[in-house]
């Protein structure tokens, strides 16, 4: 039975990008999003390129027992998952005089409420497995929020994300489980050293890196 690899957050650019990479691999793939009938042609490419069994589900990030529902259904169809990879979060353009707090609240939802809920709901059937990784998406906002004048929602998610990453990290390595937080530290375009299909190669990089190098977090800066 191949490895499931689960992708919350698969959009256009880097979401694909990860879901084609762990497929390329020998990972069967689900891929998560609001909008779940737009992955079918995506699945669908995917698996015909590289074999393997590709679903595409939906799961709103914002709902976190909607998530956890639909998380539990992946894997009662697909199996219990070996990746958990947690890509996903939004622009809302609004200084902080501006910002709706119910906005910026919605944000840290989709963002460490997300990712938390998503590795937890995996973390039973890997720790029976005895090994697993999870993976989450973070960014350059988190290492500069004081340059985030227009998105500090965003900036807020994601030092959320990377402190709950670099907080919990210890206890995740400590149960078997091979955990990071994956800063992008630049802006995500391709034909350029933050290519999506080069992040990805991160993400399996990470994957794949024995126990030994095992770290909380791994910052990409377009030179790996």
């Amino acid at each position: 039975m191949a490895d499931l690899a689960i992708i919350l957050g698969v959009g256009p650019n880097l979401g694909t990008a990860l879901a084609r990479r762990f497929a390329q691999g020998g990972c069967d793939v689900a891929m998560l999003a609001r909008d779940g009938a737009r992955l079918r042609d995506l699945a669908e490419e995917i698996a015909g390129r590289t074999g393997r069994r590709v679903e595409g589900f939906s799961a709103d990030g914002t709902d976190l027992d909607g998530l956890k529902r639909a998380l539990d259904d992946v894997m009662a169809e697909m199996g219990p998952a070996s990746v958990f990879i947690h890509s996903v979060s939004r622009w809302i353009a609004a200084e902080a005089p501006d910002l709706d707090p119910q906005k910026m609240m919605s944000e840290l939802t989709l963002g460490p409420g997300a990712a938390l809920t998503g590795a937890q709901a995996v973390l039973p059937g890997m720790e029976a497995a005895g090994r697993g990784t999870i993976l989450w998406t973070g960014s350059r906002m988190a290492l500069e929020p004081e340059k985030q004048k227009a998105a500090p929602a965003l900036a807020v998610a994601k030092v959320a994300l990377r402190g709950l990453a670099l907080a919990g990290a210890p206890s995740f390595h400590a149960r078997g489980i091979n955990f990071a937080t994956i800063t992008v530290n630049g802006t995500i375009k391709e034909d350029t050293p933050f290519a999506p299909d080069r992040i990805a190669d991160a993400f399996w990089d990470a994957h794949v890196a024995p126990r030994e190098d095992w770290v909380a977090e791994r910052v990409f800066d377009g030179s790996d």
